[in-house]
């Protein structure tokens, strides 16, 4: 009778917080009855760009395809980054699968944090629902650095010229954070090669074509100011039409040279970024 008691008790619980717990052989799997996420999942260890998926339930607000938003929080509470969950297919529907991807701006300084999810609630934000999911960074550092990204910015080019002349002045600079190593130039190269472009960058214009599928920095050279990059493109990713590759190029040549013992940058091999 007494074990009765308590499952009853804890399925009441769970009805009014709109969770429910399941146990398995070393694991916890927590799910929330508005929302399921199905990458990342609990727990996870997480990079930028964090590519997140799931899917709404009855009783998650979703307005105009929109169904809400996802902010990541260090274990300290510094907002990291946040992310538009957009619908995918129909939204006018109880179901309604999302996905969003979010950038990592800082360097988390805790090894766990929690990606907090709100729906798009537009008449009264105190109704709002939210969902809270631990999460773990695969790195994370007290000590970072700030450094610029180059990225092209197609509003900035169509407001150099009437036409878009996809020219290197468009590739203009968005701020990260790295943690302090002995290899900046290479860290941060290999960050741009990601592809992170947050939600309120691309409002203001920016995009990037990375990551290309393959392509990799494999090595890293500086004689004399002259800084070679040797990449791996096993793809023929970088390759394209003029517009295309001199934009690819521009975004790593100007994120290296922002290093002042940076002077040139050169590729290997010579055929990498060639229309």
């Amino acid at each position: 009778m007494a074990n009765k008691l308590i499952i009853t008790g804890v399925v009441i619980l769970a009805g009014l917080t709109g969770y429910y717990i399941f146990h398995s052989p070393g694991q916890e799997i927590i799910e929330n009855s508005f929302i399921k996420i199905s990458s990342p999942e609990v727990g996870e260890i997480i990079s930028s760009p964090l590519k997140i998926q799931g899917v709404t339930k009855s009783g998650w607000v979703v307005f105009e395809a929109q169904a809400g938003a996802a902010t990541l929080f260090d274990a300290n509470g510094n907002k990291l980054g946040m992310a538009i969950l957009r619908a995918v297919g129909e939204w006018m529907k109880p179901e309604v699968n999302f996905e969003g991807t979010l950038v990592f701006t800082n360097v988390p300084k805790t090894e766990t944090g929690k990606l907090i999810f709100k729906d798009d609630n537009p008449k009264d934000e105190s109704e709002a629902k939210t969902y809270e999911m631990p999460i773990r960074f695969e790195s994370f550092s007290k000590e970072t650095r700030k450094v610029n990204l180059y990225y092209y910015n197609e509003t900035k080019d169509r407001e150099i010229a009437d036409y878009i002349p996809c020219g290197r002045d468009a590739v203009l600079q968005v701020e990260r954070a790295i943690p302090i190593s002995q290899t900046p130039v290479q860290d941060a190269v290999n960050l741009l090669l990601k592809g992170g472009v947050s939600d309120e960058e691309k409002l203001a214009g920016f995009k990037t074509e990375f990551p290309l599928s393959g392509l990799k920095l494999i090595g890293a050279n500086l004689n004399n100011g002259t800084l070679t990059l040797k990449f791996d493109d096993p793809e023929n990713k970088s390759g394209g039409g003029s517009c295309r590759v001199g934009l690819l190029w521009a975004q790593i040549s100007k994120t290296a040279l922002q290093f002042p013992e940076v002077k040139e940058v050169k590729f290997e091999p010579a055929e990498l970024f060639q229309p």
